[in-house]
């Protein structure tokens, strides 16, 4: 699942269409799930606007969050190499 700000919500359809149905994806244009996750960058955007923080969470079939990574930076992600190597420890 790809929970996007509220900026991406005016081209979420095309955003959309272009993963086709490899993963869901979710507009939070009123931040309630970026908050709920403290996710919240106040005035991070462009013109001030409130954005998410870049986070990654590897989330079991039971909906619980096995692993996180958060960052202030966002150039800085987790690795393909590191995710998969977290993924391999919940199974």
């Amino acid at each position: 699942m790809v929970i996007g700000d509220r900026s991406a919500t005016s081209s979420y359809e095309e955003w959309k269409s272009s993963w086709a149905n490899s993963v869901q994806l979710v507009s939070d244009p009123d931040t309630a799930t970026i908050r709920n996750y403290q996710l919240l960058h106040t005035a991070g955007g462009p013109s001030g606007t409130d954005i998410s923080r870049p986070a990654e969470f590897l989330v079991d079939q039971n909906g619980i969050v096995r692993w996180s990574n958060f960052t202030e930076d966002i150039r800085i992600r987790a690795r393909g190499n590191e995710m998969l190597a977290e993924a391999r420890k919940i199974n």
